[in-house]
C-alpha cells in the first residue's frame, strides 16, 4: 500500500508541474500575440 501512495503521490506532483508549465506557456504565447496558441496551453 505505501508503495501506491508513493506512486500517486509522484504522479500528481508531475501533472501539477506540467500545469504550471502549460499556464506559464499559455501567458507567455497571448502576451507575445498569438491568441490561438495560448487558447491551445489553457
Amino acid at each position: 500500500m505505501q508503495k501506491t501512495i508513493e506512486n500517486l503521490t509522484k504522479a500528481f506532483i508531475g501533472e501539477s508541474q506540467a500545469r504550471n508549465r502549460y499556464s506559464m506557456y499559455a501567458k507567455i504565447a497571448k502576451k507575445e500575440g498569438y491568441e490561438q496558441i495560448s487558447a491551445i496551453f489553457e
